[in-house]
C-alpha cells in the first residue's frame, strides 16, 4: 500500500476471520455484515466467488472474475503455484508473496451498450390479482395501498429503494465459466461468443453406488436409499499447459469430495470439495501439462446429487483470447487521480459518442455521479453494479466524479442538528421561559420530574434510618 497509493482492490487467499479486510485496511471482496446487500451476495457468487447469506470470501479466484473486478494484488504463500503460473511477483517477505495481476481493470471502463440487455440480477414476480374478494378484503384493499402509496412516497423522497416482496433471480446459466464468457461478449459488443473459458472433454468412465438418475428441470437426479459412498468418476487428457478449472453445473448444489488421478504415473491429488459453503465457488484443480491423462472421482458426501451432466464442469483459461479481451477493456478506463472512503475524482477518455461505462460499485441510489459537471443518472448493471453514460466527441477526454451521499445520511444529521439546537436553547433560555406561561409549563414539568425523583431515595433512606433507631432502642 505504500508503494502504490493508488486506488486499487486486494486480496489474500489466507484468512484468521471473515473481516480480516477490515481490519488490515484492504480493499477486497471479503467480509460478513447483516446489512450487505443480497444483489451483491448473488452477483459474487455468480462471478464465480464463494458468496451467500451475509458474507463473501476470496475463493475461487481466477484471472477473468479478478480482473474484472480490479483485483490488482493478492497476498498468498510463496509456493502458491497457480498464482506464479498467471500473475507476476510483487513482492516476497518472508513465507509470503504479493502478486500484481497485470490485468486489472480500473473501478470505472468503457463497455457496450449490450451489458444493459444482460439478462443477471432479480426481477419483481407480480402478484396475480383474485377473481373474487369478501367485503374484509374490499376494506383491506383501501387501506393497504393507502399505506403503501405512503410508504412510496416517503422512500422515494428520502432516496431508499424499496424491497421487492416477491422476485426471482434471472440467470441462464448453470456455471459462471459460460457465465464470465457471456458477460465479456456483452461488453465488447461481440455477436459470437468469446470463448476465455475453453470447456475440456470428459467422458464419464464409471460409478459407485449410485442407482440409475432420473431427469427433472434438465438435471440428472440421483437419491440414495442407504449409508454407503458413492461416486461418479471421469476421465479425460489435458488440451494445454496451464491451471485446470472445476464447477459442476446445478441449481441445487450438494458437497462432494474431488480427486483428481494422473493414470500414467498412479498418483493422486486432493482437490478438495464443492458444492456447500466455502466450497460452492470455482475449484482448481492445479496446474496442468498438455496431454495428461487424468481421472476426477466426485465421491458424494450426502445421500443425493443433482447436476445437468449434458455440460460441461472442466475448464481451461484461452490466455491468448483472455489478453486480447482485457488489452480492450483496457482501452476505456477511470484514471482516478483523487479518492476517498466515499468519493473519486479522475478522467475518462472515451471512444464512443455515447458510451456506457460500467462501474465495480454495488449499486446504490445515493451515488452521485457528475461527468464535467453535470449530473447523470446512475444505471444498474448485471443485477448489482452501477453503469453511466459518458456523451461527447470519440476521443475527448472527461471529468467524472462519483460521490456517495445518500439522502438519508442528510436528514440524519440536519436532525441531529437541530435537535442538539433545540436542546441547548431550552437550557439557555430557561430563565426566559419562566415568563412564558405556555413555556412555563415545560420547565415545571422538567422541575417536578426532578424533585419527584430526588424525593423517592429521601423515604427510602427515613424509613431505614427509623427502623435502625428503633432497634438500637430496643
Amino acid at each position: 500500500q505504500e508503494s502504490d497509493p493508488s486506488f486499487y482492490r486486494m486480496e489474500k487467499t489466507l484468512f484468521r476471520k471473515l473481516n480480516d479486510n477490515m481490519a488490515l485496511n484492504i480493499r477486497g471482496l471479503s467480509g460478513s455484515t447483516s446489512t450487505l446487500n443480497q444483489e451483491t451476495i448473488m452477483f459474487l457468487q455468480k462471478m464465480g466467488y464463494a458468496s451467500q447469506s451475509h458474507w463473501s470470501k476470496y475463493l475461487g479466484g481466477t484471472p477473468v472474475n479478478d480482473s474484472l473486478l480490479g483485483i490488482k494484488y493478492i497476498i498468498a504463500d510463496t509456493n502458491f503455484e497457480e498464482y506464479a503460473a498467471n500473475y507476476s511477483v510483487y513482492k516476497q517477505v518472508g513465507a509470503y508473496t504479493a502478486y500484481k495481476n497485470p490485468y486489472a481493470l480500473s473501478l470505472a471502463y468503457g463497455v457496450d451498450d449490450a451489458l444493459l440487455s444482460f439478462e443477471l440480477g432479480y426481477a419483481e414476480v407480480k402478484e396475480e390479482t383474485p377473481s373474487q374478494s369478501t367485503d374484509k378484503d374490499k376494506k383491506k384493499s383501501v387501506i393497504g395501498p393507502t399505506l403503501e402509496k405512503i410508504k412510496s412516497f416517503i422512500n422515494k423522497t428520502l432516496g431508499i429503494k424499496e424491497t421487492v416482496r416477491k422476485a426471482e433471480y434471472v440467470d441462464n446459466y448453470y456455471s459462471p465459466f459460460e457465465r464470465l464468457n457471456g458477460i465479456i461478449t456483452a461488453m465488447l459488443g461481440e455477436s459470437e461468443t468469446v470463448s476465455v473459458f475453453v470447456p475440456v472433454e470428459a467422458e464419464q468412465t464409471a460409478t459407485s453406488g449410485l442407482p440409475k438418475p432420473y431427469y427433472a428441470e434438465n438435471h440428472a437426479c440421483y437419491n440414495l436409499s442407504g449409508a454407503s459412498k458413492a461416486s461418479l468418476t471421469y476421465s479425460f487428457e489435458v488440451p494445454v499447459d496451464g491451471e485446470l478449472y472445476f464447477y459442476l453445473p446445478t441449481n441445487y448444489p450438494r458437497e462432494v469430495a474431488l480427486r483428481l488421478f494422473d493414470t500414467e504415473t498412479g498418483t493422486a491429488t486432493d482437490c478438495g470439495s464443492f458444492g456447500s459453503g466455502e466450497t460452492y465457488r470455482i475449484v482448481s484443480l492445479g496446474t496442468r501439462k498438455a496431454g495428461e491423462q487424468l481421472t476426477l472421482r466426485m465421491t458424494l458426501k450426502g445421500n443425493d446429487l443433482y447436476f445437468v451432466d449434458n455440460l460441461p464442469m472442466i475448464y481451461y483459461l484461452d490466455h491468448a483470447v483472455f489478453e486480447d479481451s482485457m488489452a480492450r477493456l483496457a482501452t476505456d478506463q477511470y484514471e482516478i487521480t483523487e479518492h476517498t472512503e466515499d468519493s473519486f475524482k479522475g478522467t475518462f477518455q472515451a471512444s464512443r459518442e455515447h458510451e456506457l461505462v460500467m462501474t465495480t460499485l454495488a449499486y446504490d441510489e445515493g451515488w452521485q455521479i457528475r461527468v464535467d459537471g453535470k449530473a447523470v443518472s446512475p444505471i444498474k448493471a448485471l443485477g448489482s453494479t452501477i453503469a453511466f453514460y459518458v456523451d461527447g466527441s470519440i476521443g475527448q477526454t472527461h471529468e467524472i466524479e462519483m460521490v456517495y451521499r445518500p439522502k438519508t445520511l442528510v436528514l440524519g444529521l440536519w436532525i441531529s442538528a437541530v435537535s442538539i439546537t433545540f436542546f441547548i436553547l431550552v437550557i439557555v433560555l430557561e430563565p426566559l421561559m419562566k415568563r412564558v406561561p405556555f413555556l412555563r409549563s415545560v420547565v415545571s414539568i422538567r422541575k417536578r420530574r426532578l424533585r419527584a425523583d430526588t424525593k423517592k431515595p429521601k423515604k427510602k433512606y427515613l424509613q431505614i434510618e427509623k427502623t435502625e433507631n428503633t432497634l438500637k432502642k430496643e
